[in-house]
């Protein structure tokens, strides 16, 4: 799980998720719930198994600007992130199955 789009160059790797829920709060988006969820592209994800989701997978939410605390954090030192425009790093031998989007 990613949220604020400044993380980058993580490898996730050789993960398995299963049956991931909603959870009925205030933010929409956690009405959507994905296996993993990637906000900045700019990371590898290999070999990992999404399965029993009752949204996706895999979802990429690339911001037009990182979020969160660790978001201001980068505001405040000057520096400029634009999860939208970044690569997309390693994304390969990934598999989601029985989730009831994508």
């Amino acid at each position: 799980f990613t949220e604020d789009g400044t993380e980058r160059f993580n490898i996730i790797r050789y993960n398995l998720v299963l049956v991931v829920r909603p959870i009925w709060s205030l933010l929409l988006v956690d009405q959507s719930p994905a296996c993993y969820w990637i906000v900045n592209p700019e990371n590898d994800v290999y070999g990992n198994v999404a399965a029993g989701s009752s949204h996706y997978g895999f979802w990429f939410r690339a911001l037009n600007h990182p979020d969160g605390t660790s978001g201001q954090a980068v505001s405040d030192a000057g520096l400029s992130r634009c999860p939208n425009w970044a690569p997309l790093g390693r994304f390969e031998d990934n598999v989601a199955h029985s989730t009831g989007r994508h």
